[in-house]
This record gives structure tokens, C-alpha cells and sequence, in this order.
């Protein structure tokens, strides 16, 4: 329930959403933005900018009881608050507070709110004071870079107002924090497009900042198509000799990367041409039973028929079977195909699922394999 006190303060009764007498009231713009609450008849008054109220501005602005305490809000900065609170995923309250005190937190608002959220994520995890808080929108930005943990540096500055991003929540500020401490990470600003999702895949693939492959990266970029191309190809080149990782590295599209992953699949199979001269490796129990549908792969010799019959790389999960990493199965219907479950500590799990020539299963497929692993 929300409601005006008669000095315009904003009140919000959660008694009946906890179940106990709970009042929270907020003092207006003009008063200087604190926040009480009345717990059980005791009542607190916070001083501390960091203590959360857990204040929806959004709820507030919506609702027509608050409208008055909501005016008095700098109209210039109010659709820009509400964009803030739905983006950035810090405390609203925490920055009405600064914003309602410091110019300088107004201004760094306006100009770069991205880095305005790092000052939040960082002045909560350290529970930095008001005081250091407001010094500190008074530096330049690369020094509020820098008292927040990244390198005070214009490589940094420019790669954070070069990231694309719809959300930003604690989670992607620590990965921030991750990618931005590379060695190498100003390679970021040679790229045509940084967000989110390519912090996400260099956290597991480091080396590729310093690739050729990157130079094409985008907001579509195939990241799931690349990282079963590159775990075929390691797989693959696992016994051989040479530069396959600078093969692989200087790769300029997922295409080129491709060819080579259609490569390395032509030599495995073509390397054990006559299968039935080779060594019979018979396989562990499978770890789900199979149906007449979904045949579990029992020897070396079915693998390698597998991958010859199906034109994929197979072949290269040999001794993760043996070492009870995987199993493989080959789907005879809703359509050919061959499937992985990966055996973990967490129970079984379906990795990869590819038609003949790495093609994709359609959903019919996919639905009949969770039916099984289900049942």
C-alpha cells in the first residue's frame, strides 16, 4: 500500500505482504532522500546510502498515489532513472541518494550511467562510505576506473564505452572484471563489436583475442558452432604433430574453421580405411539402456563405422568412452543420427547431437531423446 504523508513523504506499508507491521517512509527530493522504517513499533531511521530498502522506482512512478513525491524528481532525470533501474540491476535508492547531493554524481549519471552502475557494484562490495563515493565522482574516469579494481588506463575507458549490453548485473560486472584483467585485453578495441556473450567465451578460450577469428565477431556470431568446431578439432589433432592450435588460431571466419574441422574428419576416417583389420576395443556397460531406436555403440570398431557411415568426427570420442567421459549412440529414427551423453558427477547429461555431415536434428528428434533419457 502506498501513500503520501501531509511533508509529501512517501510511505509504503508491506504489513500484509510479510505479515507482520512493516512501514518504510521515504523524505522527498527537496527534503534530502532518507528512508525510515517502522518495524514492530521500533523505528529506524538510515543514514547509510548503502542500506537497501529494496525501493522500486518503477512501482512508485506507476502508481497514482505517489505521484506528487515522484515530481518533485528532476524531470530531466526521472526517464533516465527508470531506464537505469530496468538495465543496470543496482540499488535505486542508493543512487537517488547521491544523485539528490552531488553534482558530480548527477553528471557522471548523464554522460556514462555504465560506469556510474560500476561505482554502485563497487562502493556495495567495499562498502566504501558517502563520503569516498562522492570524492571519488569528483576524479577523472579513469581514476574511478581504477579505485574500482580495473586498470586505470584509456584502453579500459575505451572498451567499456565501446560494449554492447541490455543488462548489466553484478554477474557480467565480475566478468568485466575477469576479461579486463587480461594481459592482452586491449586487443577488445581492434574488434568491430564487444558484449556480454565474447566475455562469456574468452573466460574459456583466452587465446583467441590474439586470433584472426575475432576480426569477424558480431552480435550473431555462431559462439556455439565455433566451440563444437574447436572441441572436434582438439579431439581430433589430440595424436598428431604440428601447429594445430596456430592452424586453428589463424582461422579467419567460422567457415575457413569449418573446412578445416571437414579436414581433420576426412583424415581420422580415411587414417583406419579398413576397419576390420584394426584392434576391437569392446566399451564399458552404456550408461542408459538403449531402444530399438537408440542403439548404444558397444566397440571401437561400431565408432568407427559410425563416423565413416554418418561423414563426422565420431571417431575422436574413442577414449573418452574408454575413460568414462561419454558414450555414444546412433538414432535410427524420427531420423539418423548420432548422439553423446556425457557422464558426470551430476548425473548424465546430452552433449552433442548431429545428423550425416554435422548437420542439426530437428526438434522431433531432440524430443524423442529426452522422451528416452526421461524414461
Amino acid at each position: 500500500m502506498i501513500s503520501l504523508s501531509e511533508e509529501n513523504n512517501l510511505i509504503i506499508d508491506y504489513t500484509q505482504l510479510v505479515g507482520h507491521s512493516c512501514v518504510v517512509t521515504f523524505t522527498s527530493w527537496e527534503s534530502g532522500i532518507l528512508w525510515t522504517n517502522i518495524l514492530e513499533k521500533n523505528r529506524t531511521v538510515h543514514t547509510n546510502f548503502l542500506d537497501d530498502p529494496s525501493l522500486s522506482l518503477s512501482i512508485v512512478h506507476d502508481s497514482p498515489e505517489a505521484c506528487q513525491w515522484v515530481d518533485k524528481i528532476p524531470k530531466d532525470l526521472i526517464g533516465k532513472l527508470l531506464d537505469y533501474e530496468r538495465i543496470y540491476h543496482t540499488s535505486i535508492y542508493s543512487l537517488l541518494c547521491l544523485l539528490n547531493r552531488y553534482q558530480s554524481a548527477i553528471d557522471l549519471f548523464i554522460s556514462n550511467p555504465l560506469l556510474m552502475a560500476i561505482v554502485m557494484h563497487s562502493a556495495k562490495e567495499n562498502k566504501w562510505s558517502e563520503e569516498t563515493t562522492a570524492n571519488l565522482l569528483l576524479e577523472k574516469r579513469i581514476k574511478i576506473l581504477e579505485a574500482c579494481g580495473f586498470s586505470g588506463d584509456k584502453s579500459t575507458l575505451k572498451i567499456i564505452n565501446k560494449l554492447s549490453y541490455r543488462s548489466f548485473t553484478l554477474q557480467k560486472y565480475h566478468l568485466m572484471q575477469t576479461i579486463l584483467a587480461l594481459p592482452n585485453k586491449h586487443l577488445l578495441n581492434h574488434l568491430p563489436y564487444i558484449d556480454f556473450n565474447l566475455f562469456r567465451l574468452l573466460t574459456s578460450h583466452p587465446q583467441l583475442l590474439s586470433s584472426r577469428l575475432l576480426h569477424s565477431y558480431q552480435a550473431e556470431w555462431p559462439i556455439l558452432k565455433f566451440k563444437m568446431l574447436y572441441a572436434d578439432i582438439g579431439r581430433m589433432a589430440d595424436n598428431e604433430q604440428g601447429d594445430t592450435e596456430q592452424k586453428l588460431l589463424n582461422s579467419r571466419t567460422i567457415d575457413e574453421l569449418e573446412a578445416m574441422h571437414d579436414r581433420y574428419t576426412e583424415r581420422l576416417n580415411a587414417r583406419r580405411y579398413n576397419i576390420d583389420e584394426i584392434e576391437d576395443i569392446n566399451y564399458p556397460v552404456a550408461p542408459i539402456a538403449g531402444t530399438e531406436n537408440i542403439i548404444p555403440i558397444t566397440n571401437s570398431k561400431e565408432l568407427l563405422r559410425e563416423g565413416r557411415k554418418q561423414h563426422h568426427c565420431v571417431a575422436s570420442y574413442h577414449h573418452g568412452i574408454v575413460a568414462r567421459r561419454s558414450y555414444i549412440y546412433k538414432v535410427i529414427a524420427p531420423e539418423r543420427a548420432t548422439l553423446e551423453i556425457r557422464i558426470q558427477s551430476s548425473g548424465h547429461h546430452l552433449g552433442q547431437v548431429k545428423l550425416a555431415y554435422n548437420k542439426m536434428p530437428s526438434k522431433e528428434t531432440f524430443e524423442s531423446i529426452y522422451a528416452w533419457m526421461e524414461s
